[in-house]
């Protein structure tokens, strides 16, 4: 739920399309108790800021869109279209451009239709959004709606929408009710809900939200838990909204270790995702922080799922003695294998062959199993440690017997391997951790 950074297309898309929404005017209000004084009509519609068409995520390929016209009072506009089946990208961006337009009573009527039509990714999507804006104009009607859906993961979904637009206009009451009624909820809900909940306080007033997570118990394993996902949601906001000083300043001051690290690294993978040389620079004056090896990985997690090449030449500038460089080494391969296989294989033939290479060599051997297992098994066989070695050929063996049966045998013949081991490997099941590739390296 988190908004993504979003492209210059985009800004300019919703900075067009605001002359739509001029001379709209407001009618609703939020009382103090967090019920909505509103008294809706058909005929008043809500003002759209700026930084609401903001919110929205729209592709460069739907520029021309927001040139033409979005009729709000046409019977046959937009959002109509969209409740007809119609689920072009088109027709979807001017429905949700039409919808922040909506009152309450509108957006309980397009949530019930809304909710009528078949499943799809885009009417969730839709609702989604819609239960966001609902939340702020009217958020126990919005919660009740939400509550009555039959599907709990696209209810606890909905629920947390609501919960996020309520508390971007009225944090104190959102947290009220979420105080009021928390009990009822398992633990893992609980803090899903107070995550949204954070997540819409920490746009309107991040730091205000990061002192209310950090006063937050931490003194079971539970509360740590819920704790630390509502501060990952602070955290995330502060990044998107180029509040990263802040945010780093408020982190390094926290006194506890544990929540400190793993704060300091969801900047740092935030960040890393938009400016990895950036992040990268920071982690780099942070060598001497009790956080420097999580933030490390972090970078590299991020940095490798965009540029992978940039980021082994960084692992390249390492010290080889440096304690973090087998599990950076273990991340960029994790990456890099999804999608080319043949420039992580070159990078790993450069690297000094040790013991502390096994796992980024298993994570390698494994993933190539999927194509070559039996390029992937002498990869495996290269692994120093016995038991490391012995329990990657058992995943490998069985997929290469699986792939092509007579090599398989071929190999078997001109193998060192007893007998009874021939026969062990002729009966082994593939195991499904080998078919993900991952498995237990993961």
């Amino acid at each position: 739920m988190t908004t993504k950074w979003i492209t210059f297309a985009a800004i300019w898309t919703a900075s067009l399309a605001v002359a739509y929404f001029v001379g709209h005017s407001s009618s609703a209000d939020i009382s103090a108790d967090g019920k909505s004084t509103q008294a809706s009509s058909g005929a008043d519609r809500q003002t759209v800021s700026s930084a609401e068409l903001d919110e929205l995520e729209v592709s460069e390929v739907l520029v021309e869109v927001a040139l033409e016209d979005v009729d709000l009072d046409s019977e046959s506009g937009a959002f109509t279209g969209f409740l007809s089946g119609d689920f072009t990208p088109e027709t979807l961006i001017r429905a949700r451009l039409e919808a922040l337009s909506y009152d309450s009573d509108q957006l309980a009527s397009a949530m019930d239709q809304l909710y009528a039509m078949a499943p799809s990714r885009e009417r969730n999507e839709l609702m989604y959004e819609l239960l966001t804006r609902w939340g702020k104009l009217d958020p126990y009607n919005a919660l009740a709606f939400a509550g009555g859906i039959e599907s709990m993961e696209l209810q606890n979904r909905a629920m947390g929408e609501v919960l996020e637009g309520w508390a971007s206009t009225d944090p104190v009451s959102a947290l009220k009710w979420l105080d009021t009624n928390g009990v009822e909820f398992p633990a893992r809900i609980y803090g899903d809900y107070l995550g949204d909940i954070m997540e819409g306080y920490a746009q309107t007033n991040p730091q205000l939200a990061f002192a209310y997570v950090e006063g937050l118990p931490s003194d079971t394993v539970g509360n740590r838990r819920i704790r630390d996902r509502a501060l990952r949601e602070v955290i995330d906001v502060m990044v998107e909204q180029n509040n990263i000083s802040m945010a780093i300043e408020l982190t390094t001051a926290m006194d506890d270790d544990s929540s400190r690290t793993n704060a300091l690294s969801e900047i740092v993978d935030e960040w890393a995702e938009m400016d990895p040389l950036a992040a990268k620079d920071f982690v780099e004056s942070m060598a001497d922080d009790p956080a420097y090896a999580e933030m490390q990985r972090a970078v590299l997690r991020e940095w490798a799922d965009d540029d992978p090449v940039a980021a082994s030449e960084w692992l390249g500038t390492m010290d080889p003695e440096d304690p973090n460089l087998p599990r950076l080494a273990t991340s960029l391969v994790e990456r890099w294998t999804r999608y080319d296989l043949n420039a992580a294989a070159e990078w790993l033939n450069e690297a000094p062959s040790s013991p502390e290479m096994d796992r980024a060599v298993g994570i390698f051997s494994m993933r190539a199993a999927q194509d070559d297992p039996q390029n992937a098994l002498t990869w495996a066989q290269s692994v120093s440690d016995d038991r490391t070695r012995q329990r990657l050929e058992n995943q490998i063996i069985p997929m290469f017997r699986e792939q092509d049966p007579q090599a398989f045998e071929d190999y078997l013949a001109d193998s060192d391997y007893s007998d009874d081991k021939k026969q062990q490997y002729r009966e082994l099941e593939v195991r499904d951790g080998g078919r993900r590739w991952g498995g237990w390296w993961r």
